[in-house]
């Protein structure tokens, strides 16, 4: 396998996304819940940095986020004016196929 040591890889797309939440107005235990859903679009953001530590192995880092345009994601309406922006970290162990060798 012939990679470079560090790969640098990102990207970006569009979406949907739609939330059903059960929400209360209080700790009470005998309040009952209500339903709320919401849909709206995102744009997914990935970045990744990535090590070559073997001919058939990288370990990577990667972060994501979701860029939505909805502050009723959570069901915590207007306690800022942003939306509601999902974030991921993740550390990444990548293991390739080996190839058979021919005899």
């Amino acid at each position: 396998m012939n990679r470079s040591l560090f790969n640098l890889y990102g990207g970006f797309g569009l979406g949907i996304m739609n939330a059903r939440t059960k929400q209360t107005k209080s700790f009470s235990s005998e309040e009952e819940p209500t339903t709320h859903q919401v849909s709206t679009g995102y744009v997914p953001v990935r970045a990744g940095l990535s090590l070559r530590v073997g001919p058939y192995s990288d370990i990577a880092g990667e972060g994501t986020m979701l860029w939505t345009f909805s502050d009723n994601l959570d069901g915590n309406v207007g306690n800022n004016r942003y939306g509601d922006h999902l974030f991921q970290a993740q550390i990444v162990y990548r293991r390739y196929f080996v190839p058979k060798t021919r005899d």
